[in-house]
């Protein structure tokens, strides 16, 4: 089983429950930025860039934490540094694109990474992205696999992912152009 996450191997454990950090291997796939993502109405649609104060009263459409746990302490540590407690919203119903429709009617705003959020907006013309600053908010996508498993596909798997990472400069962090 091969999966790819964000966060720390710990806390992904814990999350999804596989298991003793021990029992797994993890290797660096993707960093990026988040980006806020909202309607084409919402008050911050026509701002960029968004500094993480400008979201001090807004409610912020995240998965719950337990789906997420670095990802999300990311997002609040942020909103923290930035003079401020977030108001979250736990999205319960994940399918990535139900929370991209739900963005569409609601004055909620989303902050996934920068890659999905541009190619949402891009697709859909009623919603936009918007790069978020002050300070920058990043997602790191790790590949999980059990350390017990050694096959010659799981090496042959890595090698081109790290290929695929390397010649895409994932990890280090490009930014999407809007």
């Amino acid at each position: 089983m091969l999966v790819a996450y964000s966060g720390n191997r710990s806390s992904v454990c814990r999350a999804r429950n596989l298991g003793s950090p021990r029992r797994l291997r993890s290797r660096p796939l993707r960093m990026e930025p988040l980006a806020l993502l909202c309607g084409r109405h919402h008050r911050l649609a026509g701002t960029d860039p968004i500094p993480v104060a400008s979201l001090e009263n807004e409610t912020l459409l995240l998965f719950p934490r337990e789906l997420a746990p670095c990802y999300y302490d990311r997002v609040i540590t942020a909103c923290e540094q930035s003079g401020f407690q977030p108001r979250i919203r736990a999205f319960t119903d994940p399918p990535p694109q139900a929370m991209v429709a739900r963005l569409r009617t609601t004055r909620e705003v989303g902050l996934p990474p920068a890659s999905f959020a541009y190619h949402s907006a891009a697709a859909d013309p009623g919603v936009v992205a918007r790069k978020i600053v002050q300070p920058e908010i990043t997602a790191q996508w790790f590949i999980l696999w059990p350390a017990r498993a050694q096959s010659e596909a799981i090496v042959r798997f890595l090698e081109s992912a790290r290929r695929c990472s390397d010649e895409n400069g994932w990890l280090s962090l490009p930014v999407p152009d809007g």
